[in-house]
């Protein structure tokens, strides 16, 4: 029997409705059944929630009789948590409150879409101006957390009471006079209300406060890149030499030896103009998709690869894997045996002769120059690195590295490898049937041992004397330094001087007299040198890992030059496979050619360009960080930050942090 018919039928049945938890609802039909031993009934709805984190509701009625049944289970409601929603009795009433409900919910919903629309206008003007919002508040907490770094003092000897602020900060010295000016146009600015002076005092720094000087670079949107690619390995201390300056070079180069092909290096170069061309209108989306922001910002350094790589690429006369013939070959070859014979006393002006690259032998050919070129341009860039290191030496005045460290350093590496890379020059000059990898083993082990027939006159006599001269320089560079400290503090003592822990000479007699001339025949008596803080056996501790670490690495790092040779190899190799596998077996049909093309330009853009550019570029970028700056270069340093608060820069940085 349906409600309805209860309430019309039994004049003394009534209802309660009301809200319960959509969990307790199953609860408490249950609890109502069993408590009133079935003599009501109960209907529940699922109401709907307006979003995701309000609590589900369900809407109960209750139909019961009597007055003390009414009673009992409003208690349960209660006992429940149960929200009961009072209801009159009558039914013209209660159609009276259905119309005034449904009146109040017309209203509030007029009011919450009034109220959207005027948000939605608000917030489209709020857009407008929240940017310049953002780096208005953000240039302002700059200035208020540089503010916060300065000194409170007080103006004691002045007629105003107050005081005011002092701090010490690095500035470019040519942007000094920039800096007084704005100083005096704040202070005019101020006037009266200013209860301190405003100036500017330069303080000396002396020469061995030069770690604690930030190092300042001004940078080109060129020479940007490369300088972040140096500070990544580690920042220049105060006027170190900046190897971020030989990478502009260098750094292409080498990526284009391991690389070099002329139509690869192409579509590299036309990347990087594209980059460059269009930076302006591209220069929002890298600032917003990190992944493109890093290609973007070294748009420079992929110009400069493509093109490096397509001089290369002449060098090595590859262009897709297949030479070209712009002028007439100097040799003549056999298609059926691939032999190849002189022809006439002409030369190939530029690179390898095309002829070489159909040879029998291309392959070996091609693998003996690029591994004796790889060592050679090793060894030209890690000499190079050698004397950078001794400007270093020269440029702090510090002869005593100078000899124990540079000297005993270049000699061992000119001795063993800058003579291997005299034998590869020798053997290009007169060519002979020796091996150069086994004579240098020779020379090494057999203390200059010459097995066989020599390149030169007197090979033996020379290599004899440039092993002893590598083995002094091994002592040399172990006990030099460490002798010379020692030989050091002797004097220092036989003079009447004694070091403490803190370096700082005293008196053996703690007299006036004595103490009035250590500031004046001290600066004679003592070595310029400052005592160092370690002990001697630190010194010889730090002089043997150095020694170990030098003569070591020479081998390694020599050796390592090697990856130019066999990444160019791969190189060559894979985009060969790519042209006779893919491109060459489709050339007889026209309709399978433009399919052949296609994959093979979709395959040579993805990895010969990106995948094997990529490997190269990290290979050049390791080549530099640790065979090339471990000569000379520390990166100890601190880089010079700013305060900026130009309305580009605070933007700039606002997008990096997804905020703009």
């Amino acid at each position: 029997m349906r409600p309805s018919h209860i309430v019309s039928s039994v004049a003394s049945t009534c209802f309660i409705p009301g809200l319960i938890s959509l969990k307790k609802a199953e609860a408490f039909e249950r609890v109502m059944w069993r408590a009133l031993r079935g003599n009501v009934i109960i209907k529940t709805v699922c109401l709907p929630s307006s979003s995701s984190s309000d609590e589900k509701k369900s809407a109960f009625i209750v139909f019961c009789h009597g007055k003390e049944t009414t009673d009992r289970i409003k208690k349960m409601c209660k006992a429940m948590g149960c929200k009961l929603v009072e209801i009159p009795d009558e039914h013209s009433l209660r159609s009276v409150r259905y119309s005034e409900l449904i009146t109040q919910i017309d209203d509030i919903q007029a009011i919450l879409y009034n109220s959207k629309q005027s948000m939605r206008v608000e917030l489209r003007e709020v857009a407008e101006n929240v940017e310049e919002w953002l780096v208005s508040v953000r240039r302002e907490k700059a200035i208020y957390t540089v503010l916060n770094m300065f000194t409170k003092v007080h103006s004691d000897g002045l007629q105003k009471p107050g005081g005011g602020l002092l701090g010490e900060a690095w500035i470019p010295s040519n942007s000094l006079t920039a800096v007084e000016a704005a100083v005096a146009r704040a202070s005019n600015a101020a006037g009266l209300y200013a209860a301190v002076p405003t100036f500017i005092s330069i303080l000396q720094t002396g020469p061995n406060n030069n770690r604690s000087i930030p190092t300042y670079f001004e940078v080109t949107p060129l020479t940007a890149a490369f300088q972040e690619m140096n500070d990544a390995y580690g920042v220049p201390s105060y006027q170190e030499i900046n190897p971020a300056l030989f990478m502009l070079a260098s750094f292409p180069f080498l990526f284009a030896v391991m690389f070099g092909d002329l139509g690869h290096g192409l579509i590299l170069l036309l990347s990087g103009l594209f980059l460059c061309i269009f930076e302006k209108n591209l220069e929002s989306k890298a600032s917003r998709n990190e992944m493109f922001g890093m290609v973007y910002s070294g748009r420079y350094i992929i110009a400069l690869m493509g093109a490096a790589s397509i001089y290369a690429g002449m060098i090595y006369n590859d262009v897709f894997a297949r030479s070209f013939a712009i002028w007439p070959s100097a040799y003549l070859l056999d298609r059926r045996t691939g032999a190849v014979s002189r022809h006439g006393s002409r030369v190939y002006p530029i690179g390898f002769d095309p002829v070489w690259n159909r040879a029998s032998n291309a392959l070996s050919i091609t693998n003996s120059y690029k591994m004796k070129q790889s060592i050679l341009l090793g060894l030209v860039q890690m000499t190079f690195g050698l004397f950078l290191g001794a400007l270093n030496f020269v440029k702090n005045a510090d002869r005593l590295s100078l000899l124990t460290v540079f000297l005993p350093q270049f000699l061992f590496f000119t001795c063993f490898f800058g003579y291997l890379g005299f034998l590869i020059i020798v053997k290009w000059i007169w060519p002979k049937d020796i091996s150069l990898i086994i004579t240098f083993i020779n020379m090494a082990l057999g203390l200059g041992k010459l097995e066989g027939e020599p390149l030169y006159t007197g090979q033996g006599m020379v290599q004899r004397v440039l092993v002893c001269v590598a083995i002094i320089c091994v002592p040399w560079m172990f006990f030099g330094l460490p002798l010379w400290k020692v030989w050091e503090r002797l004097r220092v003592k036989m003079a009447g001087y004694e070091p403490t822990s803190q370096s700082t000479p005293l008196l053996l007699d703690n007299q006036g007299e004595q103490q009035e001339n250590l500031n004046t025949e001290s600066k004679h008596d003592i070595p310029s040198t400052e005592i160092e803080k370690e002990s001697l056996a630190d010194c010889f501790m730090f002089s043997m890992i150095h020694t170990i670490e030098f003569v070591l690495g020479s081998v390694s790092n020599t050796a390592s030059y090697l990856r130019l040779w066999a990444l160019s190899l791969a190189h060559a190799q894979l985009s060969e496979v790519l042209w006779d596998m893919i491109l060459e077996k489709t050339m007889l049909n026209p309709i399978t050619l433009v399919v052949g093309f296609a994959a093979w330009f979709a395959l040579t853009v993805a990895i010969m360009v990106i995948m094997e550019g990529l490997s190269a570029f990290l290979h050049a970028l390791r080549l530099h960080w640790v065979e090339f700056n471990n000569k000379f270069y520390t990166g100890t340093g601190i880089r010079f930050t700013p305060l900026n608060t130009s309305e580009r820069h605070v933007a700039t940085c606002l997008c990096e942090e997804n905020l703009l």
